[in-house]
């Protein structure tokens, strides 16, 4: 499970990081709530591949392959070794910066809440967001979910991870019904653990289903989707309701994609602009919403005023070479140590 690629899923966190891009650079990207759907898409996938990990290190340890420390710590490890060193090295460069004068949104104090990933809890407690680090609480939730679900699923018994996952589905839900009305809603851990248990259930799930009843079911959550998308905005101009069931679409998606790696739909998402966006899809979203021309051309000494259009183009350029770059001279060496 923790060795085999799965032909597709780079395409997926493609789309996904430009859904994230669009919403951040794009009033109607952002009326459609597109940067809503791809980061649950990240939470869905995130849960998919890790659960599966865990669960395989767990049979490690029934097997007597592993100890639960020893598998905890490679666990660990290898989260470090692919989320830290980018993810530091800009909270780093910021508060060199701090040295030459007060840097909006890490100034004033917030800067501890980054450093110790609750961002979320920062956005939670205050109501509000925090500029160019707003993006930052989605990597919040990713981790704390990381260091709290890896010791449950490494120390209990295989069998019962689907209903530890089913368990908090229920409470991300109700809490989500909880909170919904709330303008930071989007932000709560437990809200935001449902989803990646969802991907979970979707992992452990997907090797006990037919390719033709994975194709069943992502045709009918297709169907669904697309008719709660055109009615909520018909009826609203808003996909805020609809939008609720993406993650649900999302793991039936990747139980289709990881069933059947020789479709149309895989091919599609493996070609190459769609990989290798996806390969580098974390540096991607973790440098986008630093990469403002408005920031840019002042240091710059830069003084002509771009179209709207032509701004967010090169925005996207420095943001695809910054993180190519990042790939190249950082992350994939750090990522050849892992095993």
């Amino acid at each position: 499970m923790q060795a085999q690629r799965i032909s597709g899923l780079d395409g997926v966190r493609a789309i996904a990081v430009l859904l994230v891009f669009a919403h951040h650079t794009n009033n109607l990207a952002r009326s459609l709530e597109f940067g809503t759907m791809g980061v649950w898409a990240f939470f869905v996938l995130s849960g998919f591949l890790i659960i599966r990990i865990l669960h395989a290190q767990r049979i490690n340890i029934e097997t007597g392959q592993d100890t639960a420390v020893s598998a905890w710590k490679t666990f660990l490890r290898r989260r470090t070794l692919r989320i830290f060193p980018i993810y530091y090295l800009v909270l780093a460069i910021c508060a060199i910066l701090t040295l030459f004068g007060p840097l909006r949104d890490y100034s004033d104090g917030q800067w501890s809440y980054y450093w110790s990933y609750l961002t979320n809890v920062y956005i939670q407690i205050t109501g509000r967001s925090p500029g160019s680090f707003v993006h930052l609480w989605s990597l919040a939730v990713e981790e704390q979910f990381y260091l709290l679900a890896a010791p449950l699923f490494l120390l209990m018994p295989l069998r019962l991870a689907p209903y530890l996952c089913g368990l908090i589905v229920i409470l991300g839900i109700a809490r989500g019904v909880a909170v919904l009305n709330s303008a930071t809603a989007y932000a709560d851990s437990l809200f935001s653990f449902y989803m990646l248990a969802l991907g979970g259930i979707a992992g452990l799930t997907v090797s006990r289903i037919e390719p033709r009843t994975a194709t069943v079911a992502l045709m009918a959550a297709a169907t669904v989707m697309i008719c709660a998308l055109g009615a909520n905005y018909a009826m609203s101009k808003s996909f805020s309701t609809a939008v609720l069931l993406f993650p649900f679409f999302a793991a039936t998606l990747y139980g289709f994609i990881y069933l059947r790696q020789s479709s149309t739909l895989v091919r599609l998402l493996d070609c190459w602009p769609l990989r290798n966006l996806g390969r580098i899809s974390y540096g991607f979203y973790l440098y986008h919403n630093f990469v403002k021309l408005e920031y840019i051309r002042p240091a710059l000494g830069i003084a002509f005023e771009p179209s709207n259009k032509t701004r967010v183009a090169i925005e996207f350029i420095i943001t695809l070479a910054v993180a190519t770059l990042s790939w190249i001279a950082i992350e994939r060496p750090l990522l050849s140590r892992k095993t």
